[in-house]
């Protein structure tokens, strides 16, 4: 079933991107100027297949952890984790899928059952590397509740490895706390660090500190590691 769904995934994803850096879902995160614009759904929108009864009822029960701006979000890490955040208080099963689209197969595919609300991390097998400079697509396909066949929504978003200039590198490896570390990827457009720090590593009283009220505010806690 996640063969078949794997191929109606990939088609008009790529697109120009503009030069503006919008302020994010995290303080004033800065999209890189180079970034590959991307199709992206971050949450479920507000219609259903006329005979799917949702898995998620509620329109904002699940959210991919990405800026809103639809662009390939830059990673260094070859390895990288990815986040959702789910408010439902249903039991659901969702269809994990990473793509590269220049290759036939899913590098990816898995079943990732959410039972309790909360920040989840999505750990990447060990044996996948992401290429640099190559753009990749992740998706998050929720199921109907009376035919699992069928999907009440797919979200998905973009990632890309790009590699880390020398004068980054430089400040990160002069940076004194994890806060500088944040603030150093968040200013250079490297979202996939910026959010794993700010949701693993950092004390609670500098990330209300750097958050302020958004998303994370009250949510700082990964549940667990799917």
């Amino acid at each position: 079933m996640l063969k078949a769904l794997t191929s109606i995934l990939v088609f008009n994803y790529f697109f120009f991107v503009s030069d503006t850096a919008l302020a994010n879902l995290i303080g004033n995160f800065k999209v890189s100027k180079k970034a590959t614009k991307v199709s992206q759904r971050r949450t479920i929108g507000t219609g259903s297949r006329s005979k799917c009864i949702p898995s998620i009822t509620s329109a904002n029960g699940i959210e991919l952890l990405v800026p809103n701006l639809s662009v390939a979000h830059q990673t260094i890490s070859e390895n990288p984790s990815l986040y959702l955040y789910f408010r439902a208080n249903e039991s659901v099963s969702v269809a994990f899928t990473l793509i590269d689209p220049a290759t036939p197969q899913p590098l990816v595919e898995k079943r990732i059952k959410i039972e309790e609300p909360g920040i989840k991390k999505i750990s990447l097998p060990l044996d996948i590397k992401l290429k640099s400079n190559n753009v990749y697509l992740w998706y998050i396909a929720i199921p109907c509740k009376n035919t699992p066949q069928y999907y009440q929504t797919v979200l998905n978003a973009g990632i890309e490895r790009v590699n880390i200039a020398p004068s980054i590198a430089t400040k990160l490896s002069n940076a004194t706390s994890n806060l500088e570390k944040i603030e150093i990827y968040n200013a250079n457009g490297l979202w996939y660090e910026t959010i794993d720090l700010v949701v693993q590593d950092t004390p609670e009283q500098e990330v209300n500190t750097f958050l302020g009220h958004n998303i994370f505010f009250k949510h700082l806690k990964v549940e667990k590691d799917i």
